[in-house]
């Protein structure tokens, strides 16, 4: 190897896990609620799985949802031409698919007093 070749081998593997980091999909989290007391959030991401992972853990004792929606910018049609751009297209660019979704906070169970005798 000359020396051109390992200079851009080590650059390449020095900002590879920038490059990855960079690439791996943000989940954007709003709080819409005026009141502590009954959370409710706005969330964005990339598929509804990173979504309802992200819902379980701000709520731990369950959650309504307000409002759900998926968007997917991709070319419709079975042929094979429209399959070959759209696996193109996912894999050179994943921003295609956003999910929202606006979720209200179950409040935590009051514990029922239990009877002296």
């Amino acid at each position: 190897m000359n020396r051109l070749s390992r200079s851009v081998l080590h650059t390449w593997l020095a900002t590879a896990p920038l490059w990855l980091l960079a690439a791996c999909a943000e989940l954007h989290v709003r709080n819409v609620s005026p009141s502590p007391h009954a959370p409710a959030y706005e969330l964005r991401g990339p598929s509804v799985a990173h979504v309802q992972a992200e819902v379980s853990r701000l709520c731990p004792h369950g959650h309504e949802v307000l409002r759900q929606s998926e968007r997917q910018t991709r070319v419709a049609g079975d042929h094979m031409a429209a399959r070959w751009w759209n696996r193109a297209a996912a894999w050179l660019d994943d921003d295609d698919t956003q999910v929202q979704m606006a979720v209200a906070c179950k409040a935590a169970p009051t514990p029922t007093p239990t009877p002296t005798p």
